[in-house]
């Protein structure tokens, strides 16, 4: 699921950057903000998941002292933090 959300993430920010007209007030767009923190979410949690499943093969002592809940915790914060600012820019363009 990670990897399909990231992949269309990409596709919205390749179509955004090539519609001249999608660009001009990017900042205010509701869209934007809650794609990118899908995107920062989704990417991170990938890559650190897939570096912790490493870490487990390889039996590496390094995974003793891995938080996995606090990291998980900080990224879903972060998530949310980016969907409150596109819920907050949406209410202000209908406005």
């Amino acid at each position: 699921m990670g990897g399909n959300l990231i992949v269309f993430s990409l596709m919205y920010f390749f179509q955004l950057f090539n519609n001249p007209k999608m660009v001009e007030d990017i900042s205010r767009k509701a869209q934007f903000w809650i794609v990118i923190g899908i995107f920062f979410f989704y990417l991170t949690s990938t890559v650190i998941m897939g570096s912790l499943n490493y870490l487990i093969a390889m039996d590496s002592e390094l995974y003793k002292y891995y938080n996995h809940s606090a990291t998980m915790k900080y990224l879903a914060m972060s998530l949310y933090s980016f969907y409150i600012i596109g819920f907050l820019c949406h209410k202000t363009d209908q406005t």
